[in-house]
């Protein structure tokens, strides 16, 4: 008799310890998924900024050269602390990957436009500042394009939930 209680006992302990295990992994996921629903939420409130602002400096011609700094602050903050490994999703991380490689090539080509703006005027400068507004028509098509595709990548996701391989995020 002691030893079907010591056997019973033996299994409620391990049944208990399991269930305790499992419970603690799904409380992790959540916490998990918590935080890349945050992340994702801020690099998409970024990308829209930066996408106004692109807009904004092709509608105004360049009337006011590049004086909307575009943004990656989020970005680089996520890409260094490590949370970009919250996102599972390769395709997202890769779209917004993308998106961001267009603003750090229009943030360099914006530093060397601000930096020949205060030169004094010559021909050299006239053309080099030439020269860099057609950088920037050129990549503006592929950069608003990239930033649109990344927004809606993340837009896709239900609202709440991070996403897993293969799926979207939650809505910004």
């Amino acid at each position: 008799m002691s030893y079907l209680i010591s056997v019973g006992l033996t299994l409620g302990l391990v049944l208990t310890a399991w269930l305790i295990y499992k419970l603690e992994g799904i409380r992790e996921e959540k916490i998990r998924r918590n935080k890349a629903s945050i992340v994702l939420s801020l690099l998409c409130d970024e990308l829209k900024l930066t996408r106004q602002r692109l807009i904004d400096s092709k509608k105004h011609g360049y009337s006011r050269p590049f004086t909307l700094a575009f943004r990656d602050t989020a970005w680089k903050a996520f890409s260094d602390g490590g949370q970009l490994a919250l996102i599972q999703d390769l395709a997202l991380l890769t779209a917004i990957a993308e998106a961001y490689y267009y603003i750090s090539q229009l943030t360099l080509l914006e530093n060397r436009y601000f930096g020949v703006c205060h030169r004094p005027p010559n021909t050299w400068t006239r053309q080099v500042r030439s020269r860099h507004i057609g950088y920037f028509n050129m990549l503006y098509p592929e950069a608003k394009c990239n930033i649109e595709k990344a927004i809606a990548n993340i837009d896709r996701l239900p609202t709440g939930e991070a996403p897993k391989q293969g799926t979207g995020r939650p809505r910004c």
